[in-house]
């Protein structure tokens, strides 16, 4: 109830601040919830062929920090980028809200969700 909130209150100010506001009204900020739920595997995600990369839309200067240089980079436009495509670093992936930087030493591939993964290169 109520009362017994009220008091469970008190207890809990005074023993975080040492003291209570005599009058002063409750008043809740923030609120934390959590949940929880058993969740099922994930489906597997189908192997793709490769695809031909699209056409890098312009390029740009990266400061790539592998070599201390400025390069001149491709960059691709997320939604053209099918599953199937490999597409190697150095290059930018742009999207509506963000940018995805693949340094010289990664591939990129899309895989059969669509999902971007980044590989690093073997030497």
């Amino acid at each position: 109830d109520l009362d017994d909130l009220h008091a469970g209150f008190e207890i809990a100010y005074r023993t975080l601040f040492e003291r209570i506001i005599p009058g002063g009204e409750i008043e809740c900020l923030t609120w934390t919830v959590k949940l929880s739920t058993h969740a099922s595997d994930p489906a597997e995600i189908a192997a793709t062929d490769r695809v031909p990369s699209p056409q890098a839309e312009r390029h740009r200067q990266l400061f790539d920090v592998a070599s201390g240089q400025m390069l001149e980079v491709p960059i691709f436009q997320r939604q053209a980028l099918l599953p199937g495509t490999h597409i190697d670093g150095p290059c930018l992936i742009e999207e509506p809200t963000t940018t995805i930087v693949v340094s010289g030493g990664f591939q990129m591939q899309v895989d059969g969700a669509l999902n971007i993964i980044l590989d690093q290169k073997v030497a």
